[in-house]
């Protein structure tokens, strides 16, 4: 059966060709893909790399004016309490005037009604030209 081993050879050989020929056009494919593929890759890293970098700084600056933006509210809230002080003392200070000049108000107003009843209110040209 030596004719068999032949056939069985050759056939193995031509099996193997083809094989050989398809891992070929694989390698070729991949060698193709992978020197289109790879650039790309690497250029998208480069420029994710740069957009991360760029919210870095951004959410760094964001973080700073947060910060500064804290102090200041923190600073008119103790502003707000100052002027809150400062107007409760001018309120108890309004206050104690108008009671002041109500009190002295209400002596006035009692030596003028007494100046009616005594009609010596009349006598106002003659105070004034003995003044």
């Amino acid at each position: 059966m030596p004719g068999d081993q032949d056939t069985v050879n050759s056939e193995e050989l031509a099996l193997g060709a083809e094989t050989r020929q398809r891992v070929d056009r694989w390698i070729e494919e991949s060698q193709y893909l992978l020197g289109r593929i790879i650039p790309g890759i690497l250029e998208d890293r480069e420029r994710l790399r740069g957009r991360a970098e760029a919210a870095e700084n951004a959410c760094e600056q964001l973080g700073l004016e947060a910060s500064n933006l804290r102090r200041e509210v923190s600073e008119l809230h103790l502003e707000i309490q100052g002027l809150r002080s400062e107007l409760a003392e001018i309120g108890r200070t309004a206050g104690a005037v108008i009671e002041h000049l109500t009190q002295s108000i209400h002596p006035i107003s009692e030596l003028h009604q007494k100046l009616q009843r005594n009609n010596l209110l009349d006598a106002k040209p003659y105070l004034a030209a003995a003044g």
